[in-house]
Order: C-alpha cells, then structure tokens, then sequence
C-alpha cells in the first residue's frame, strides 16, 4: 500500500541551501531502501518541502523516517552551524489506493516545480524522480520505476512515453490538488477502499496490541483481517478444500507467516495441514502469485502492523 509523505521545513523555512544538501538527502533515502526495505516510487525535493511516495511492505515507517529526516537535520545543522529544529514537527502521512489515484499523485507531485516558478518543465528540476520516468539514462537505483511504468505498457519505452503524456496532460489542464478528496484525514482513494481499509484498521484497534508476549500478531486477529480485506468468512478461509477459502489459502499463510511472524509448525497446526511441508507450499504458490495477491496482501500487512 503507498503512503504519500509530507516534510515541511520550519515556519516553512528552506530545508536545502545547496546541491550537496539534496545529495546527502537522497543518499538517506538510498539507505533506507536497503535498510527498511522501501519501496520509493516518486521523490521531489523542494525547497522547503519534501514529497514522497514509498510503498512500505513490512511495519519500517516509522523507524525509516526516524532515520531519514534526523539523519539529514543532523547533517544540515552540522554543515550550515545551525541550532534547533530543521523540519515542522511530524511528518503528514497519507494512505493511497494503487494505479489511478496513484498516478494522479505522483503527476502532482511531479509537478510542484513547475507550478512554484522553478522551472517550465519538470523534467528541467534535477531534484525529481520525474527525468527517470521518461529518460532510461537518468533513472536513480535506488527508485521503483516499474510499479507506474509497468501498468502503463509491457514496452519499457512507450511505458515511458505514455507517462510523460500523462503528466504534459495535466500541466494543460491543471487538474485540482489530490489533497481536495481526502477522506477521514488520513486516506486518498475511493469510497469502497476507504471503507475497507478502516474497517480492516478498526479490527486491529478493538484489540489491546496485535502481538503476543511472544512477538507474535495473534492469528484470529489475522484470520479476521484475511476476510476482510477478501470478502469471505473466517469459516470459509479455515475451508482450505473448497472455494473461495482453497484459492486464498496462499494469501492466508503468507499473511500468518510473513506478517503474523508464527512458525510453519504452528501455521500447520492451526489450519489443518499434515505437515509443516503443506506451509512451505502454501508459501511458494503465493510467490508464484505474488503480483496478482500483491495488493491485497500489503493491504493486509498494513492493517496488521500500522501504529
């Protein structure tokens, strides 16, 4: 599930004075890929603000931006001699549904040189994922470039095409700010999503902490949150002979094993299988379906693990 991030400077104050400040910038975000397993789609550097947007498959939100935002003012006010606070309190945080609202975001977000005076086309602003979207050569390593591309087009190059239409398209026509179809505060996306995902959240908050003493999510608390996101019944997923619950069986191990944190033997325990081996397979088939479970198995993870 992406999150769009917001970091404003300071009573809006600059955030970099120079080339070397965005370079160190990018080079926290370089190691938080590594280190907290993001996922970065899209980044802009203004300059007295950050945009953001990160897919985070695993509960490192937090922790990431912990690292990056006191890691980069650390550097700034050791660099500059400057005291006291570089960034304005907590981040804004934004949960968005995937593909449509997704390239309206990362457009608008590709877009805020332009529309600030900077520069008349965004792929003049250098510090901007948005020259890696359309230019092979200027793509940055450590940026996902085929979560948008990909849907776009299997041809990398007309991919990249469509994409720079994309957003010329909406320097045109100047489409309003995503912002304006926030719901609750907290979520950018469509009713029914909306629904979906606080109801998922809702039942993980009527618990007193997902996770045991023992580290573990408790696995009615998985199970519950597995039907919701997939319209079925716990009864149904526990049927793992008969539909739906034989099909969402894989979703279903991933979510206990991978998020859940339970062991193979308690997994095969709880769900009837004979061995530990029937997990292993459960597990396998789900990466063989990984990019059609995707989704909704990042849906689920965040509405396990999201403080």
């Amino acid at each position: 599930m992406p999150y769009h991030v917001l970091i404003r400077g300071v009573d809006r104050q600059p955030i970099y004075v120079d080339d070397r400040d965005h370079l160190r910038r990018w080079r926290y975000l370089k190691v938080a890929v590594a280190r907290f397993r993001w996922i970065i789609i899209c980044h802009v550097g203004m300059p007295n603000h950050d945009h953001l947007v990160v897919l985070v498959p695993e509960d490192t939100m937090a922790e990431g931006m912990q690292f990056v935002n006191g890691e980069y003012a650390k550097w700034v006010n050791w660099r500059h001699d400057r005291v006291g606070h570089l960034l304005q309190g907590r981040y804004k945080l934004l949960l968005v549904e995937g593909e449509s609202y997704l390239f309206e975001l990362c457009s608008y977000v590709h877009l805020n040189p332009v529309r600030a005076g900077l520069v008349e086309r965004p792929e003049d602003y250098r510090w901007s994922t948005y020259s890696g979207y359309i230019d092979a050569s200027q793509a940055l390593p450590w940026v996902n470039y085929d979560i948008l591309l990909r849907q776009l087009s299997p041809d990398p190059i007309r991919a990249r095409q469509k994409y720079r239409e994309l957003v010329e398209r909406d320097i045109a026509r100047k489409p309003p700010a995503p912002w304006k179809q926030i719901r609750n505060g907290f979520f950018l996306g469509s009713d029914s999503w909306v629904e979906r995902t606080k109801q998922m959240m809702n039942l993980r908050a009527g618990r007193k902490g997902p996770r045991t003493s023992s580290g573990r999510i408790d696995l009615a608390l998985v199970l519950n949150v597995v039907a919701c996101a997939t319209g079925t019944t716990v009864a149904e997923l526990l049927d793992g002979n008969q539909e739906p619950g034989a099909n969402l069986r894989p979703l279903l191990v991933a979510a206990a094993h991978r998020v859940g944190g339970h062991s193979y033997a308690e997994i095969a325990s709880a769900l009837g299988y004979r061995s530990r081996s029937g997990v292993a397979h459960a597990l396998s088939r789900f990466e063989q379906r990984r990019g059609e479970l995707a989704g909704t198995f990042e849906q689920i993870a965040l509405a396990l693990t999201v403080q």
